[in-house]
């Protein structure tokens, strides 16, 4: 269906043939050849002594030629018409009437009669080609322009908004791309189909159909094929690569789930089956191993699902933040204390600056994105190295930001992978093929969600690699003191 809104940068509109001069006008063209005449007698008239006839009549061609070229071919037939009775009345014996004494100036009548035919009929012509030259230019020039403004196009709308914005004023006439055609089009007009549900109707012009016009519309109608053709392989080409996007995510997800949720269950239903054997005899200690292990690998499972939930709602819009004044310290002891247990020989320290006191966060989030760091810190380093939650505010940047990192002596991350390993189900180079790849892209989404980012950098002080959160910050308003009593 046809698009109403205007373009939003529209060009001045140009029209579709040049103006008509105004010595063409009839009334202007009938008194421009009886002053130019008149003006040509005068002449004739003084120097009327001095001339030959053929010098008086090359004077009155020359005021039907002045006619010709500037006014219309009806002024200039007037001029000759006027020049020859003038020459008859006012310069051939007996002078002042119609009467030929000599039957050499009916020859001399019909010269500059003929003369005078042939330049009104040539300038016309000439006239008539140089304004079909100029419509014609002006048609290329749309087209041209229609060319350039459909370079990039992605969207057959705005193709419609274009075709009517660049082709109309210089057709003269209705031009419109239907993208869905509904029932007939008008009488008289004219329809070219430039695709299999989309039709270019033109409508009639008071002027009549010409050639350049016809040439000018199948050009049109081309380059409308070929740029709805494009369009229309270019949203089928990014369909299948979202299509293919969508399915190797899902591979993704599926591999890096099962192969996550595969390991914990695994270990449960074994230590479980253990359990359940009761003429199994057990060293002392073993059963609540088990036992343990059943709860940890329970945990697992509930942080993996917790992720994909959290990731889910965090990408699908439906997390409202909830940011609160929050204290930094606070949020980093609940952390290490959930993860100590697991935290299997690693050191775990927790450094937050004493300034600010308070932070404007939503603590759910950040501590989720907290225990993914702590998680992939403690999954990507071997037992003995340290890992330290930092807390600080970098109020030299613009706007200030609070930054919560967490920074191990581990192996590191290459510089090329830094980036990509915030990316969903993307796991850094030494992960061994454990977890979903869900954790630091968390990280990233929480960040984002509350207008910050997050950043991977090596250490300054060793090998080891740091992950940062920055925050946008702002100081708590300070309460009124109590007024005194």
């Amino acid at each position: 269906m046809p698009i109403e809104e205007p373009m939003s940068h529209a060009a001045a509109p140009r029209s579709p043939v040049p103006p008509v001069p105004p010595l063409e006008r009839p009334l202007v063209a009938l008194a421009f050849s009886l002053l130019v005449v008149a003006a040509c007698v005068l002449i004739d008239w003084l120097l009327y002594p001095r001339l030959s006839e053929s010098d008086l009549v090359m004077v009155l061609l020359v005021g039907v030629l002045l006619v010709a070229r500037l006014s219309s071919r009806a002024g200039a037939l007037l001029a000759a018409g006027l020049g020859v009775a003038a020459f008859d009345v006012l310069f051939v014996e007996p002078r002042f009437t119609f009467a030929v004494a000599e039957s050499r100036y009916l020859v001399t009548f019909a010269v500059m009669t003929a003369t005078g035919l042939v330049l009104a009929t040539t300038t016309a012509r000439l006239r008539r080609q140089a304004r079909q030259a100029w419509e014609r230019s002006q048609q290329l020039r749309a087209l041209n322009e229609l060319a350039q403004a459909l370079v990039g196009v992605g969207d057959p709308h705005q193709v419609a908004d274009a075709v009517r914005h660049h082709v109309v004023p210089s057709l003269g006439r209705t031009v419109e791309l239907q993208l869905e055609p509904q029932g007939d089009a008008d009488p008289g007009a004219r329809v070219l189909a430039v695709g299999p549900r989309a039709r270019l109707v033109v409508g009639s012009s008071p002027a009549g159909d010409r050639r350049d016009d016809a040439q000018t519309l199948h050009a049109l109608a081309g380059q409308l094929t070929v740029t709805l053709q494009r369009i229309a392989a270019a949203n089928a080409r990014q369909a299948a690569e979202l299509d293919a996007e969508r399915e190797r995510l899902r591979t993704s997800l599926l591999s890096s789930v099962s192969h996550d949720l595969r390991t914990p269950l695994g270990s449960i239903v074994g230590a479980a089956s253990t359990l359940l054997q009761d003429d199994l005899r057990m060293r002392p200690g073993a059963r609540t191993e088990m036992l343990q292990t059943i709860r940890d690998e329970a945990d697992r499972l509930a942080r993996v699902l917790d992720n994909l939930l959290h990731m889910t709602r965090i990408e699908g819009g439906r997390v409202a933040l909830r940011r609160d004044w929050e204290a930094p310290e606070e949020l980093a002891a609940a952390v290490l204390e959930r993860l100590r247990p697991r935290a299997e020989g690693h050191g775990l320290e927790a450094r937050i600056a004493a300034e600010p006191e308070l932070v404007p966060c939503d603590a759910t989030l950040v501590e989720l994105s907290l225990i993914n760091l702590v998680e992939n810190a403690l999954t990507h380093t071997p037992p003995g190295t340290t890992i330290e939650l930092r807390g600080y505010l970098q109020d030299e940047s613009d706007p200030p930001q609070y930054v919560l990192e967490v920074a191990d002596d581990g192996p590191g991350v290459p510089v090329e992978d830094r980036q990509r390993i915030f990316d969903k189900f993307t796991q850094g180079p030494r992960s061994g093929g454990r977890g979903v790849g869900l954790g630091l892209s968390i990280c990233r989404a929480a960040a984002e969600a509350h207008g910050g980012r997050v950043e991977a950098v090596g250490r300054d002080d060793g090998p080891g690699l740091v992950v940062r959160v920055m925050l946008p910050y702002e100081a708590a308003p300070v309460e009124p003191a109590p007024s005194p009593e």
